[in-house]
Formats: structure tokens, C-alpha cells, sequence
């Protein structure tokens, strides 16, 4: 946002009964104005027609502060009362290139500096937003497009950029050290047709040539017009409600699909996880069993330290294999290894372990008591001998 400021003059006025100065003022016009950077270097920035006349813009300026020359600082409720000295009527307009504003000077010393012609001229504080697009306007060169001109303040001060043409303008009334007379309005508020001299209505009309007369409107005219922005502003603002009302009802329909489908998700994951764990556990289960019963019939180093890796039927495949030298099963499918697999199993018994009987009585012989108790058993016996018929 930048803050810039822009110069009119006064026209027609009148001194109420309270002694304040009420009179037709220009505050601004369109053009090539010069302002400086920060490092003191001039930067050329136009203030088009369709910027100046903008209604929010011309809007912006009424009922606003008027004050001898500019404050330091742009006005707000806070400050305004240390350097107000009078204010903007509400109606403002944009004529031939000018914009054109009401103002009541309250303040006895800025109105008699104002007669006194020390304070000649106007000089309107705005904000406006830059557009960095250089171009030519009507033969000047400039650096920037000054959008979005909203205004903030109008100063009295006794030289503006803008020119002997913006300033109050009083008719008939040299710039002496002498009161103002009372006199009446020659155009009354509501009249927007403003008199000039005959020498400065050339000059604007030499300056704004291209630029297409605005029609004039009553306050009135301006007031149903307002009324019909602010019903058009509603208008848009029901629009968007209504927008917005369809878009919550479509993100709860959506939000509420959203939500079935991450029931369905979930529902869906644990079916598939429950069928993975019961494949896996399967899948280990088979992989025992064919480690169990192939290892008989696997090669020794096979047997020995066990391929973690290698599924069932490739178990059985090498076992197979081992066991019957040339014997292929590449291509075969897992029914038909499993077929050749158990007909090894139950035709070729893996031999027996002849040690197994010795080691057996060994082990009986150790666990049937001790050597005495075994003598006193034979002794009874042969004591009893005797007895046994035959």
C-alpha cells in the first residue's frame, strides 16, 4: 500500500452564520504526477480516468478531514482531533478530469489563511495500491499505475502538485489579506455544475479533450445509485451464501462416503490380513513337514543346514531328485511332485538304524534296579525251584 497525495483548489462558496467557510472544491485530478523513491529518485506514476472516477475511489473521499497542510501522519480516531480543522461534504464527483468535493473549513486560522492566499491550494492524503507498468499517456512517459485510490485526509497548503487549477475556488475574490464576504451559493450542493474562469475551463478543457464528459447526477441520482450497489452487493453475497450452503451439503455427502468406504477399507484389510496370516501360517506349516520327512533322502549338506528359502514342493523336488539319480522334475507342477514324493515315502523306507536294538537293552538293563536287588531276585528264585512241577 503506498500513501500519496494530490492537489485541488476551492470554488463557490459561502460563510455560515457560524463563521465557517463552506465552499466547491477540487481535490484531485487524472494525469502524470512526479514522486521520489526513498533514495530521492523521481518515479512518474499516472492516475488514469478509470482509477480517478472509480466510485468506490470518489466514495473514499467524503466525510473526510480537512487540514492546514499535511499532518505526519495519515489520520484515524486516534489522532484526528490534533490536526482537523474542518471536513468533506458526502457527496463527491468526478468531472473533466477532476474530482470535485464540498468542504467546511471550521478552524478560524486555517479560514483566514485561506483568504490571506497563503494556503492557495488543496492537497488531497490517499492510499493507493501501484501497478509496476510503465507506458505513455497522451506524450508522457510513466513508471507506474496508481489503482485502488482511497482517500484519507484534504489539506489547505499553499503549493500542490497538481497544479494552480486544483485548489478552492472562490469567485471573484483576489487572494488578498482581507475577510471573506458572505455571499451566497451560486450552485447549491445539490447542483454539480461547477463555474470556473473562462481561463481555467480552457486549460481543463485543453488537458482532458479525450476524455469523454461524465454526466452529471443529483444527490438523488447518487443516492438510488449507492442504493442499487449496496442491493447488488447483497445480491452477490446471498449468491455466495446459497454457494456455500450447496458446497457444505456436497462435502458431507462426500464426508459421509468417505467414511463407509474407510469401514469397507478396513473391514477389506483385516479379511486380508486374517487370509495372509492363515497362508503364512500355512505356508510354514507345509515347509516343516516336507523338511521332516524329506531330510531322510536329502544330499547330506542339504540335510544338514536347511535352506530357509526354498518352498515345500522345492523340498520335495530335491529329495526326489537325490534319491533317484537322473531323475528330473523341471516343469513339473505341485501335484505331480507331491505324487512322486509320496510314492518315494512309502516305497523306499529310509534303513534302519541297526544300533537302536543293542543301545535299547542297554538302556532296559541300566534302568531295572540295582545288582543287589537283581541277585536277591535270582536266589529266590532258585530257593523255589524245587517247588515247580513239571
Amino acid at each position: 500500500m503506498e500513501y500519496r497525495v494530490d492537489t485541488g483548489g476551492i470554488n463557490k462558496y459561502e460563510i455560515t452564520p457560524e463563521g465557517y467557510l463552506r465552499a466547491w472544491a477540487t481535490i484531485a485530478r487524472i494525469g502524470v504526477q512526479t514522486y521520489y523513491n526513498a533514495d530521492g529518485t523521481p518515479r512518474r506514476e499516472l492516475r488514469p480516468p478509470e482509477e480517478v472516477a472509480d466510485p468506490e475511489s470518489l466514495a473514499s473521499f467524503g466525510l473526510k478531514p480537512h487540514t492546514v497542510d499535511h499532518p505526519p501522519e495519515f489520520l484515524n480516531s486516534e489522532n484526528t482531533k490534533l490536526y482537523q480543522t474542518g471536513f468533506t461534504d458526502s457527496t463527491v464527483y468526478y468531472q473533466q478530469g477532476f474530482v470535485n468535493v464540498a468542504i467546511s473549513v471550521t478552524d478560524a486560522k486555517a479560514i483566514d489563511e485561506i483568504a490571506s492566499g497563503r494556503k492557495r491550494e488543496l492537497s488531497a492524503g490517499y492510499t493507493c495500491e501501484l501497478d509496476f507498468t510503465p507506458g505513455v499517456w497522451r506524450g508522457q512517459n510513466y513508471d507506474a499505475i496508481q489503482r485502488r485510490i482511497r482517500g484519507n485526509h484534504v489539506s489547505s497548503i499553499e503549493v500542490g502538485r497538481a497544479g494552480p487549477n486544483v485548489k478552492i475556488h472562490i469567485d471573484e475574490m483576489p487572494w488578498v489579506s482581507r475577510p471573506l464576504k458572505k455571499k451566497a451559493f451560486i450552485a447549491k450542493l445539490d447542483n454539480h455544475e461547477t463555474a470556473m474562469t473562462v481561463e481555467a475551463k480552457e486549460k481543463i478543457d485543453e488537458q482532458t479533450k479525450d476524455t469523454p464528459p461524465r454526466k452529471t447526477e443529483s444527490r438523488e441520482d447518487v443516492q438510488a445509485r449507492r442504493i442499487k450497489e449496496l442491493e447488488a452487493r447483497i445480491d452477490d453475497r446471498d449468491s455466495t451464501v446459497n454457494q456455500l450452503r450447496e458446497e457444505l451439503s456436497t462435502t458431507k455427502t462426500e464426508l459421509t462416503q468417505a467414511k463407509t468406504d474407510a469401514a469397507t477399507a478396513k473391514s477389506d484389510l483385516e479379511h486380508h490380513k486374517a487370509t495372509y496370516d492363515s497362508a503364512i501360517a500355512s505356508e510354514v506349516t507345509a515347509r516343516i513337514d516336507a523338511w521332516q520327512k524329506a531330510k531322510p533322502f536329502l544330499p547330506k549338506a542339504l540335510a544338514q543346514s536347511p535352506d530357509p528359502k526354498m518352498t515345500a514342493d522345492e523340498i520335495k523336488r530335491a529329495a526326489v531328485e537325490n534319491d533317484n539319480p537322473g531323475v528330473k522334475l523341471d516343469g513339473y507342477n505341485s501335484d505331480r511332485i507331491d505324487g512322486m514324493f509320496e510314492f518315494m515315502l512309502h516305497s523306499k523306507k529310509p534303513k534302519a538304524d541297526k544300533t537302536k536294538g543293542i543301545m535299547k537293552a542297554v538302556e532296559n538293563a541300566f534302568n531295572a534296579g540295582d545288582a543287589k536287588a537283581s541277585r536277591s531276585k535270582a536266589m529266590c528264585d532258585d530257593d523255589k525251584a524245587w517247588m515247580t512241577t513239571n
